[in-house]
């Protein structure tokens, strides 16, 4: 065996545990990033800012149906609810909402 196959093998050796790595590592962000997403997905929440000043937190994203022109969304317990959208100044993603501590929050839920 001279030099040249010696140094050949090495280097063939080398490539493959190179392209080997790099495939770990790309599915590795792949599969780190899809998962983000699904559970970034599955648990969005939603801010409804009414007129008067106070926030509800949605599950899920609100939705506008026009025939009662209000507001449909899930409160904190699952429960569907429905507000007028005359009383609704913005509806945002929670990330988006600004500061939670400025406007006193409102609890949807009936306590019995």
């Amino acid at each position: 065996m001279n030099k040249t196959e010696h140094i050949n093998k090495e280097n063939l050796y080398s490539n493959f545990t190179n392209r080997i790595g790099l495939r770990l590592a790309m599915v590795s962000i792949l599969t780190a990033t899809t998962m983000s997403l699904l559970v970034s997905g599955c648990a969005s929440r939603y801010t409804i800012t009414t007129n008067r000043g106070y926030k509800i937190t949605a599950k899920g994203k609100p939705r506008y149906d026009k025939s009662s022109a209000a507001w449909i969304y899930k409160d904190g317990e699952g429960v569907t609810r429905s507000i007028s959208a005359g009383a609704v100044n913005e509806v945002s993603p929670e990330s988006m909402s600004g500061d939670s501590q400025s406007a006193p929050k409102f609890n949807s839920s009936v306590k019995r």
